[in-house]
């Protein structure tokens, strides 16, 4: 089979030229659908962002903070169940913020964590603060109380997801410090 250019011809821009067809600039191949995709979406995302913060801000401004209280009886004086209770959560890789003779101020979870990983974080390293307060409530009873609240930094929206992920973050923490300021008796096997 024969070449259709003439066999003086050389491939190159000079026998091109003399043949008729000059090569145009050509972009690679995924370029059309990459760039048919990225202009739309460079041209909405600032609107979509907007309308996002728009309807999803909370009353006050910015968003809204999710608060949970519990509270419960426990043998043991003040000083030994708040011990357990911070022992506990330092376990967990808590920080004390805060502590004075009868409560105590933590932190848990990680906001870096939280805003890679959203609804795949574990339940007890969505950040929360907590305070935990105790004293004594009758024959050496100590009376617990938790005031927990989301602390996730600064975020641009806020959706009914994270009002689940923190009720069941909540549950995880109260659970926790529930179990650690029980007494645990040794058994005897």
């Amino acid at each position: 089979m024969g070449s259709y250019l003439p066999e003086s011809c050389r491939i190159g821009k000079d026998c091109l030229h003399r043949l008729g067809t000059v090569p145009q600039a050509t972009a690679p191949i995924w370029l059309g659908p990459v760039l048919s995709a990225v202009i739309p979406l460079a041209i909405l995302t600032p609107f979509m962002i907007w309308m996002f913060v728009r309807w999803n801000r909370s009353p006050e401004g910015g968003v809204a903070l999710r608060t949970r209280s519990n509270s419960w009886d426990v043998p043991g004086s003040p000083d030994e169940v708040l011990g357990r209770i911070i022992d506990r959560a330092r376990d967990r890789r808590a920080s004390v913020q805060d502590r004075y003779s009868d409560s105590a101020i933590l932190g848990i979870g990680s906001q870096t964590t939280f805003r890679m990983w959203g609804f795949l974080t574990p339940r007890l390293s969505i950040p929360m603060r907590f305070r935990v307060a105790v004293h004594a409530s009758g024959d050496s009873q100590t009376h617990v109380s938790v005031d927990a609240e989301s602390d996730p930094g600064w975020y641009a929206f806020d959706s009914r997801l994270v009002d689940r992920i923190y009720k069941r973050a909540f549950d995880a923490l109260f659970q926790m410090l529930f179990e650690a300021s029980e007494v645990r008796v040794p058994s005897s096997a």
